[in-house]
């Protein structure tokens, strides 16, 4: 019999150290704050089209927080072909925009995880982009993405402006 209260004991234990850790990584804890102006860069490390190997481009957005969810609107400005020079600056009206859905997942023994999904409206044809980010110590955000464009994936930072 002090078997079974043992292991009730335990199991009861453990169902309220659970509830106790998420009520303190909820409460206590609260999400990354992102809303704002931001611009972020990415690097295609890898892609279907050769001539966009380790071409940067940059995006000015706009997010919106609610909770954890995420939303806002943006634009590429600027892009950066491997082995060349000169840096392409979009003019205002050559801009292509982007709109952001996305979501904070939480998670309790490591770093929330900021999920975020691109919808860009290129030149050629429309585009998704998926970045899976982290927020950093100095408030930056790293992580990697995957995109339709050409299959390209890589490196992605995120600086508040």
């Amino acid at each position: 019999m002090d078997v079974v209260r043992n292991i009730i004991a335990g199991v009861l234990a453990a169902i309220i150290f659970g509830v106790l850790v998420f009520l303190a990584n909820h409460f206590f804890r609260p999400p990354p704050q992102v809303s704002g102006l931001w611009v972020f860069e990415v690097t295609y490390e890898k892609t279907d089209k050769r001539t966009y190997k380790d071409m940067k481009v940059s995006y000015e957005v706009t997010i919106v927080q609610n909770e954890e969810e995420l939303h806002g609107n943006g634009e590429k400005y600027s892009e950066l072909l491997a082995g060349k020079a000169e840096l392409t600056i979009y003019d205002q009206v050559d801009r292509i925009p982007i709109k952001i859905k996305g979501h904070i997942e939480r998670k309790f023994f490591e770093p929330d995880k900021i999920l975020i999904n691109i919808f860009e409206k290129g030149k050629n044809r429309p585009s998704s982009t998926i970045h899976n980010l982290r927020q950093n110590a100095d408030g930056t955000l790293s992580g990697d993405f995957n995109s339709t464009i050409a299959r390209t994936s890589g490196p992605v930072v995120w600086r508040k402006r």
